[in-house]
């Protein structure tokens, strides 16, 4: 997968809108969960592991604030992460809010001016300074009188520098006049990789067999599935590794039949892989860490948010119910024997369709008539199953009997006929079949579709189909 980045924001609009994730302590899975952002915007940037800031300024029509929150919440519940999260027009404000708890920005305590500062640390030692400093100035500030952030932009911007130095000096004017700060470049993970320690965790369960080791993928998968699916993209090779207790080493590695980007679709895939080789050889150990990891991946279509209904996110992706379906079917029958039916230009019934496979859920168009005063034009009955070959049938009097499998039918009635041509480009026109075609109807309830060939071999009946 290529290396995706943030661009550098220099000068962000006036009416440009921040989203801060801070987590009450720091955390190792930050920078994850600024890769799953990426669905959101790509302008990101992390403050250590404390802190990820969003500039959503260009994508905020896409979502609401109503909707945009618990979407987060919900993404980092997946890393057991809490975040606290606050928006502003700007990054230190959006800090600082999420920090101290306030929605008002004039209402923020002076230990917010570190917040303003330096709101991404970007250099460590010009950092500790600043923040030494800040301390200092807090008693000063309140023997003045000063207790928020309303009462320092208050002072007389003249009579700073005397008091607090041109550091003080600067950091009153980046609050008073909003200056905007410089956003590091982001440079998420190239391998995608979660991995649990079961070794020191007293409340993991121990990791004996295949339902244990499902149980934790259930945790490790939608963690990864999350980062890749910020980057839009799907995973094609996936590998699971694992240590056990007598210093065993396993490792397997699985291609998906079909690009796959949710866990429903994954999990099938490695149950039915695993449930074989653990059912002949079991772990002979509980395992110490368990490791997923996605290998390879490609460019990866998702479902388009739909404006006009605010249902959407509570209903289940069909593009994604799609691919587990078919990543189960291939992975079972083979992967030339799990396509749909695509309609192709030809009136020979077995020849109007070819075998197509597509990873996009198919969509049932209604039909639409140009004119409604103009009356379609019928179409013929086709039987839902089409036989590979047809059958060659005898026919005497009311008896129809199939010549391979020796079955009769007794005919109740004839609908037809129906003349099919073969093309005349395959086929010299002396040589062309004609076939006519018709639905029959027998005392067993058996609705069958038969034909007559025309011409040289006049009065064979071959069987081609049954109505359902």
């Amino acid at each position: 997968m290529s290396g995706i980045h943030s661009q550098e924001i220099q000068k962000p609009p006036r009416t440009s809108k921040v989203v801060c994730l801070l987590f009450p302590e720091s955390s190792e899975h930050a920078l994850s969960v600024a890769e799953a952002c990426y669905r959101f915007t790509p302008l990101i940037a992390l403050r250590r592991q404390e802190a990820v800031f969003l500039e959503l300024t260009a994508s905020w029509h896409l979502f609401e604030k109503i909707d945009l929150l618990p979407r987060l919440h919900a993404l980092c519940r997946k890393f057991e992460l809490a975040p606290r999260i606050a928006l502003a027009q700007d990054a230190p404000t959006a800090l600082a809010l999420s920090r101290h708890g306030s929605g008002n920005r004039l209402a923020l305590p002076l230990e917010a001016l570190a917040d303003y500062a330096d709101p991404f640390i970007q250099n460590p030692a010009r950092h500790e300074l600043i923040q030494k400093k800040v301390s200092n100035w807090i008693p000063l500030l309140r023997s003045l009188g000063v207790h928020q952030l309303k009462d320092f932009l208050e002072l007389p911007e003249r009579s700073l520098a005397s008091r607090f130095g041109m550091d003080g000096l600067e950091l009153y004017r980046k609050v008073k006049r909003n200056h905007p700060v410089i956003w590091p470049s982001f440079h998420p993970q190239e391998l995608i990789s979660e991995k649990a320690e079961l070794f020191d965790s007293q409340d993991m369960r121990a990791c004996v067999d295949l339902e244990s080791l499902l149980f934790i993928l259930r945790e490790l998968m939608p963690r990864a599935l999350s980062r890749l699916r910020g980057k839009g993209h799907k995973a094609t090779v996936i590998s699971l590794e694992m240590e056990l207790d007598d210093h065993t080493k396993l490792k397997w590695q699985l291609q998906m039949p079909v690009a796959q980007g949710s866990v429903t679709g994954i999990l099938p895939l490695i149950q039915d892989r695993l449930g074989h080789q653990l059912g002949r050889t079991p772990l002979s150990a509980p395992a110490l860490w368990v490791e997923f990891t996605i290998l390879e991946s490609v460019p990866g279509l998702s479902q388009q948010r739909n404006f006009f209904s605010a249902q959407e996110h509570s209903e289940v992706d069909p593009t994604e119910a799609w691919e587990s379906l078919l990543g189960r079917l291939t992975q079972k029958l083979g992967k030339d024997r799990a396509f749909t039916a695509q309609l192709s230009d030809c009136h020979l019934p077995e020849k109007a369709w070819t075998p197509f496979l597509s990873q996009t859920a198919p969509v049932l168009q209604t039909e639409q008539r140009p004119n409604a005063l103009a009356e379609p034009c019928p179409e013929p009955h086709r039987p839902l199953r089409l036989l590979r070959e047809p059958l060659p049938l005898s026919k005497e009097e009311s008896l129809l009997t199939c010549v391979e499998t020796k079955k009769i039918w007794h005919i109740t009635g004839w609908q037809g006929p129906e003349r099919i041509l073969s093309e005349w480009w395959d086929e010299p026109v002396f040589t062309r079949r004609e076939r006519d075609y018709y639905r029959v109807f027998t005392a067993q309830q058996e609705e069958l579709w038969v034909f007559k060939m025309t011409g040289k071999t006049s009065g064979s009946y071959f069987l081609h189909g049954y109505f359902d």
